[in-house]
């Protein structure tokens, strides 16, 4: 889950290898592969998420 600002923290992870998959019911979903995480290490990854085809049809509540 991201903050209002759309920023995300994953704490504690052991390090590895990791898939980053992003979703949300208004957007087509998107990931990352091969993430490489260190021991001690932090990443950082801008995504950006398209509108999926059925979430233009709408109409604002």
């Amino acid at each position: 889950m991201t903050d209002p600002a759309g920023r995300y923290r994953l704490p504690l992870l052991p390090a590895g290898t990791y898939t980053l998959r992003f979703e949300h019911p208004d957007y087509a979903p998107s990931s990352r592969t091969d993430i490489l995480l260190r021991a001690d290490g932090a990443i950082r990854s801008r995504v950006a998420l398209r509108p999926s085809s059925g979430s233009q049809a709408r109409s604002p509540a």
